[in-house]
């Protein structure tokens, strides 16, 4: 059964994964999907290739959620939360959904809960020490500077995503003082995984409720893999 509604049960999160070079021929395909606001802002960025990135990724968006959705890809509108969260207008079907994007990796996470996803290329950072010292909890920060390269690299990556999936989930944006989030503890209410299935990248995904689990699907639908 392909993706949709209907496959979609109150237990499971769907997390779309696709890359960026792949769609780079349909972007004007699913530029042709999107609403004015979404094409003035694709126009807004200062280099072309962003604003090519950004059509694809929405685009994609709009192609996975009319699986679910069972309309047009072009007929999806949205509302944005104080942080710039988008959502469904109107609510349909109870359906959640959350993007993340970096380097050539797009996610795409879909639920019937609220969630968050988020994705980082293990890229260099030279003043990893102190971006620990300013966004994490006191211990992660200690534990992450005390570990040995190329692991301090990964042990970053993987306490940021946590950190920032659950901020994207909860829709409160850096507004929420990441520093007060132990990014190493499950949430009150809330399941966190880490996501180490692509190669030379880190992500999380946060999710409300313990009782979750993911299906790994990728864009264009080729079969999927259950964890």
């Amino acid at each position: 059964m392909n993706p949709g509604a209907d496959s979609l049960g109150p237990k499971d999160v769907h997390l779309w994964r696709a890359h960026l070079h792949e769609l780079a021929p349909l972007a004007g395909q699913l530029r042709s999907t999107l609403s004015p606001d979404e094409r003035d802002r694709a126009e807004r960025y200062r280099l072309s290739k962003d604003g090519e990135a950004f059509t694809i990724r929405r685009g994609l968006l709009r192609a996975i959620l009319s699986r679910y959705l069972h309309s047009d890809a072009g007929e999806i509108r949205f509302k944005y939360g104080p942080f710039g969260k988008p959502s469904l207008d109107p609510d349909k079907d109870a359906l959640s959904f959350n993007l993340a994007h970096s380097q050539d990796l797009i996610l795409c996470a879909v639920s019937r809960r609220a969630l968050g996803v988020d994705i980082e290329f293990l890229r260099p950072l030279p003043d990893l020490a102190s971006v620990a010292a300013r966004f994490f909890v006191r211990p992660d920060a200690d534990r992450v500077r005390a570990l040995p390269m190329p692991r301090r690299l990964a042990a970053f990556y993987t306490c940021w995503t946590r950190q920032e999936a659950y901020l994207k989930a909860t829709g409160d944006g850096l507004s929420a003082a990441p520093a007060t989030i132990d990014a190493g503890l499950h949430a009150a209410g809330w399941k966190l995984e880490t996501l180490l299935t692509v190669p030379d990248y880190v992500g999380a995904l946060a999710a409300e409720g313990v009782d979750w689990c993911v299906s790994w699907l990728d864009w264009p639908l080729n079969g999927s893999a259950r964890g």
